[in-house]
């Protein structure tokens, strides 16, 4: 649990347990890092923001049907260049939040069906 301390994230974090960040304005993410959710696990952002710190990161990618990401509160996810990656049948919810797109000819939203 991340709560209202400035923290630096950096290289490729693997989300592999319930991963909840509140009321935090200060996560920042190293340059080109990014988050990726394991099987049956959950990333909430509540009331807090994740900012790239100096240059953008890539995002968070969840692959798989039993992953998922809630971002709620007011929270600000931005300055990914990849942005937030969805795959067929995620749980994706986003109440009274902002994701702000960095670069115009970059995804900041993806819903994609896995490659049969």
């Amino acid at each position: 649990m991340l709560v209202n301390k400035p923290v630096v994230l950096q290289g490729n974090i693997q989300v592999d347990n319930e991963w909840f960040v509140y009321n935090n304005p200060q996560v920042y993410m190293a340059m080109n890092s990014g988050m990726e959710i394991q099987s049956n696990k959950i990333i909430i952002v509540n009331d807090s923001k994740l900012l790239g710190c100096i240059d953008d990161w890539k995002g968070i990618k969840a692959d798989g049907s039993d992953k998922r990401i809630i971002v709620n509160n007011g929270s600000t996810i931005r300055d990914m260049n990849v942005g937030i990656q969805l795959y067929i049948m995620l749980l994706y919810k986003l109440e009274t939040a902002t994701l702000l797109i960095t670069k115009v000819d970059q995804y900041f939203f993806r819903n994609e069906r896995p490659n049969i």
